[in-house]
């Protein structure tokens, strides 16, 4: 009988391996101005369960990592993590919640206005930022 995987089954080194792989490919064919394999190189890593995985790892370690959007969800078990990172699987129909505004004060006195997404929308955030990290780095300076 083979147990379910969890969580703290993911071998991260191998994750950031493929993603970091993925992320060079994407650069190069960028360079090469192939934009067909960028495009699918960036689906592949978005779908990717090493992409999924960091991101939810990126959000769930952040330091805003309590704070939870109007969902009012916040990912603090395994388990949760790792529904998480199956849900970006269904990205399809993808609708961005609202954030929720908080008033954060100011040292003058005043408040200044600040919106927090729900978790969900952090990580794909960070899923879709893994993805086009390569190309800005290609393209903000000649000599990187």
């Amino acid at each position: 009988m083979t147990r379910e995987r969890t969580y703290r089954d993911i071998d991260w080194n191998i994750c950031q391996q493929t993603v970091f792989q993925l992320q060079q490919k994407i650069a190069v064919a960028w360079t090469l101005g192939d934009k067909t394999s960028v495009k699918r190189l960036q689906n592949q890593l978005t779908i990717s369960f090493a992409g999924r995985a960091l991101a939810v790892r990126r959000v769930s370690s952040a330091p805003g990592k309590k704070t939870p959007g109007v969902d009012g969800l916040v990912w603090t078990t395994d388990k949760a993590k790792y529904e998480a990172i199956m849900q970006l699987a269904q990205l399809a129909n993808y609708q961005a919640q609202p954030v929720r505004r908080v008033n954060i004060p100011k040292p003058n006195g005043g408040t200044r206005p600040l919106g927090i997404p729900c978790m969900f929308d952090r990580a794909v955030q960070t899923l879709y930022n893994l993805a086009l990290v390569p190309i800005a780095e290609s393209t903000a300076d000649a000599k990187s």
